[in-house]
């Protein structure tokens, strides 16, 4: 399948100061690629901190890149004026995590599923109920919704809101920022079995922003995984889930829960907290917390490169730590 949207080094830096200090520079997405083929889900997947949001809000010039590469079905986003940008901004739309501060409270659900009909000129004002209505029944909410405030719906349901909404422009890529981390077990099912059904209907590319690996499961094709702002890991769900090849991948495997009781885990490798990006290690950025690592770890940032697996690695010794989890993650991830 080509590419519908590719990034090359992308990279995002925020200047921060304390009063009477000299601003310091932290780089929040450092030099990453990143591509998404039509059709195809893939999942960003990190701890809190790792550059995940920031990225996919880049992806999409939210918020500009400082240096990079970024094209759109062969297009140049980058050299596009602010208004060339808003127009093409139908093909490719949003969902955010923070369903309860995504909408303007003072519009009611038909006038928020009614405002990108409006901007982009999709349809004539005296049919945009009845289109609101089927985008509204497409997502499993009814017209009773129409006159609400999104404030009086559920969490569930303000996501399904936040989905209509994306999906009022008939964009070709949705990039969705955590949309379930915050609902229920069942309402997250539903969610994801929503998702996996517009995606096959309207053979949308999705890139899905989560840290929650066994809902990454569900839904992904490809993952990468996001540390301090780099990628240290990438390639086919099923491939990296059955054999990570870096700590940090291995790592968050090894920390989800197992469903059954009378098995039993070793316990994660993984200890400490994300380095503040303001301060970054020397050398590997996981160093400080991975239990494999070297002098060379301290001394060596890793290239990320392709092994013969198929999956891409930014680490010296790549696998080591892969048989430790490998036998418990297949049969729980993997079917």
């Amino acid at each position: 399948m080509s590419e519908l949207l590719a990034a090359r080094g992308l990279t995002r830096t925020f200047s921060w100061r304390r009063p009477f200090q000299r601003p310091r520079r932290l780089v929040a997405v450092d030099r990453v690629d990143v591509a998404v083929a039509r059709g195809e889900c893939l999942a960003l997947v990190g701890e809190s901190g790792s550059g995940k949001t920031t990225l996919g809000r880049c992806l999409l010039r939210l918020l500009e890149p400082d240096a990079g590469e970024l094209t759109f079905a062969g297009e140049d986003l980058l050299a596009l004026s602010a208004g060339e940008l808003r127009r093409r901004r139908r093909d490719f739309q949003m969902v955010f995590q923070d369903s309860g501060g995504a909408f303007n409270p003072r519009l009611r659900v038909r006038q928020i599923l009614e405002e990108p009909l409006a901007i982009h000129d999709l349809a004539p004002k005296a049919g945009r109920r009845a289109h609101v209505a089927g985008l509204l029944g497409k997502v499993g909410l009814g017209e009773s919704a129409l006159e609400r405030y999104a404030h009086q719906l559920s969490g569930g349901q303000r996501q399904r809101l936040g989905i209509a909404r994306a999906l009022a422009v008939e964009p070709r890529l949705l990039i969705l920022d955590e949309p379930v981390a915050a609902l229920d077990v069942s309402v997250q099912a539903r969610i994801l079995s929503l998702l996996t059904e517009l995606r096959d209907e309207l053979g949308l590319a999705m890139i899905f922003i989560s840290h929650d690996l066994a809902v990454v499961q569900q839904i992904a094709d490809r993952v990468a995984v996001l540390y301090l702002g780099r990628t240290v890991e990438s390639g086919r769900r099923d491939e990296v889930f059955r054999r990570p090849q870096h700590p940090y991948t291995a790592s968050l495997l090894a920390a989800v829960p197992v469903p059954d009781p009378r098995r039993r885990r070793p316990p994660a490798a993984l200890s400490g907290e994300i380095p503040s990006p303001l301060d970054p290690p020397p050398g590997c950025p996981f160093h400080p917390r991975c239990p494999i690592a070297r002098d060379r770890c301290r001394r060596e940032v890793p290239a990320l490169r392709t092994l013969a697996s198929g999956t891409a690695a930014a680490c010296h010794y790549p696998g080591e730590v892969a048989v430790a989890v490998e036998e418990l993650s297949a049969p729980d991830f993997v079917g």
